[in-house]
């Protein structure tokens, strides 16, 4: 086992390797490396992948260290990583979960075998023995009892088959990308395994239902638990929308993050410090006591990076608007702020718009109930522009968004909005945007925007600094 593990080898060194994108090298990590090891936990006996054997780890727990290792030396993260950067990187990164998606094969092993057991469990039944197990029978009964304890809830005994379980319309539409919801509980008992799947040879969301049901369920396990801190209960809240890790895939129709913009917004979305170094003190460009080490997001000093971030927004969501057929004008120089960002002309309403980022984890948000940052800033924008909306004769829309990505609400309706105008005046065209493109675009430019503010301030820190230091020097 280890030595066929060991294969795997130089896909770690590229890994580690500086020469290769860390976006692609995380990507390989969290998609290419893990097939193959999944494939030995659904064919191989419990003992030999995941039951530690003359004093050694065993063998999938080592190669998830070893993952793990080549991981955080590629992006220089700390070794070894707080607690709560941990479990973010460790869990999925779709809706719901907000992490990075470098899943410990140790997460998966239960559902991965008793889905492996269930899709033989008619081929082999002929087999078993109530009076000397066979070890597929050690297996599944291990498997189960796993699942249990991580819990994955149980049928009711008057369920024979898991098709007979009902599900409401709402939990359809919410399971629709995840699996199937059908499939989140177990038989009664595991040698009901081959009536409760209806003797099917093929059931190919049942590793994938259950896997998501345990993330969620370590999820609430960690977010309930009263030693997280409010900050780290926001951030999971604010990561966990599904736009909000759109930068970490590789994406050919649109720029990438660098290197440098990659380690920043890892380090943020697992809610570590910037730079490998803290930064103590007052800030030597606003004068102001450092209260958290992302200070950059919010020293009054770099409003001029954070106001091209803004514009830079605007200037995406109008060239979304206008592949969509919708005639749109901004006002990205109004320093007055008088007036909206934009104005969007529809058919059948014109909507006015304002554009504003939150930082939820500066000092004045960090120990708010999580999201209450991006709802207060949007109450402000729609008090700020309410009458001049009704003069306008037109509707208002606030356009929020917190540092790790999450929209509001309100720009989530705005953008579908959009989306849909494109669909209802003709065919759409060959350069149209579509939302899904427009997002994941508005994502990676919201992280380089980040990455750029931080840059930007470390090194107007060390300028400031440089200066005094040849001030004194006479």
């Amino acid at each position: 086992m280890r030595e066929k593990l060991l294969r795997q080898d130089p896909v770690l060194q590229a890994i580690r390797d500086p020469d290769f994108p860390a976006i692609l090298a995380v990507h390989v990590a969290r998609v290419h490396v893990q097939p193959r090891p999944i494939y030995f936990i659904r064919t191989l006996p419990y003992r030999v992948t995941s039951i530690p054997h003359e004093g050694t780890v065993a063998p999938l727990t080592d190669f998830d260290t070893q993952l793990r290792a080549a991981v955080t030396r590629r992006l220089a993260l700390p070794d070894p990583l707080p607690p709560t950067a941990l479990y973010s990187l460790s869990q999925p990164v779709g809706k719901g979960h907000g992490g990075i998606g470098l899943l410990p094969l140790d997460n998966v092993a239960a559902a991965a075998k008793w889905a492996s057991a269930a899709a033989s469990a008619t081929d082999v039944q002929r087999f078993e023995s109530d009076a000397a197990p066979l070890p597929f029978q050690l297996d599944r009964k291990a498997a189960y009892a796993s699942l249990l304890r991580e819990g994955i809830a149980v049928a009711e005994d008057a369920i024979n088959v898991y098709t007979q379980i009902e599900v409401s319309e709402d939990e359809a539409d919410e399971w629709k990308f995840k699996g199937d919801p059908r499939l989140r509980l177990l038989p009664s008992n595991p040698d009901a395994i081959v009536t409760f799947y209806a003797s099917q040879c093929r059931i190919p969301m049942l590793q994938r239902t259950l896997s998501a049901c345990l993330a969620s369920e370590r999820r609430r396990r960690f977010v309930n638990d009263p030693l997280h801190t409010r900050p780290v209960q926001g951030r999971l809240y604010s990561c966990s929308a599904r736009e909000s890790g759109s930068w970490l895939q590789p994406s050919l129709r649109t720029h990438n993050l660098s290197d440098d913009q990659f380690e920043i917004a890892f380090r943020y979305r697992l809610g570590l410090d910037p730079v490998p170094f803290k930064l103590v003190g007052d800030c030597v460009l606003c004068g102001l006591e450092i209260k958290e080490q992302w200070h950059a997001l919010s020293c009054k000093k770099l409003q001029g990076k954070k106001t091209n971030a803004h514009d830079s927004v605007m200037r995406l969501l109008g060239r979304y608007a206008t592949s969509n057929d919708v005639i749109n004008s901004l006002h990205l120089h109004d320093d007055g702020k008088l007036v909206p960002d934009g104005e969007f002309h529809l058919p059948r309403e014109t909507v006015l718009v304002d554009h504003s980022g939150v930082h939820s984890m500066s000092s004045s948000n960090r120990n708010k109930v999580p999201g209450a940052g991006v709802k207060i800033r949007a109450r402000e924008k729609v008090n700020k522009y309410r009458q001049h909306a009704l003069d306008a004769q037109a509707r208002f829309v606030p356009l929020i968004a917190d540092r790790f990505g999450r929209l509001h609400g309100e720009f989530h309706k705005f953008i579908a909005l959009i989306d849909a105008n494109s669909l209802q005046c003709g065919t759409p065209s060959a350069t149209r945007m579509s939302q899904s493109q427009f997002e994941i675009e508005l994502a990676v430019l919201w992280q380089q925007w980040t990455a750029k503010i931080v840059y930007s301030y470390l090194q107007r820190c060390r300028k400031a600094r440089y200066g005094a230091f040849r001030a004194a020097r006479g």
